[in-house]
């Protein structure tokens, strides 16, 4: 609720606020809903300033992360894991990070002490046993 002392905005200043950052904005800056914001732009031909997020398209990793599965989109999902991955273990590297060692430890975060090593030697002798 405004203050009694506080002047509404004009429809002016609020179509300028719909043409600058879209109906959401408006409608909060005015106390009014989007629909009605859409409507007074519409008659006065006002565009909105709002723009959409850009979808990446194939090939891409996040066409991948929506359920693309052409090989464009593999190679870059793989090449955005293999960046996410070099970045985590160079914090790790770095001393920045607490891990927990095991499997995990071996796989996510290539620790390589004698503890991550015999975990994951147990966890592949275990796979290739349980195989077939």
């Amino acid at each position: 609720m405004a203050d009694q002392d506080t002047v509404p905005p004009t429809r002016d200043e609020v179509l300028e606020t719909y043409a600058k950052q879209g109906a959401t904005a408006a409608s909060e800056f005015a106390g009014v809903s989007k629909r009605t914001v859409q409507r007074w732009a519409a008659s006065e031909a006002v565009t909105s300033g709002y723009k959409a997020p850009i979808i990446r398209m194939c090939p891409s990793a996040a066409s991948y992360a929506r359920g693309c599965r052409c090989e464009g989109c593999v190679v870059a999902n793989r090449e955005a894991q293999r960046e996410i991955k070099d970045r985590r273990i160079s914090r790790f590297r770095q001393g920045g990070v607490q891990i927990n060692h095991g499997v995990s430890g071996y796989s996510n975060w290539n620790c390589r002490c004698e503890l991550c090593r015999s975990s994951w030697s147990n966890y592949l002798r275990g796979r290739r046993n349980h195989v077939g």
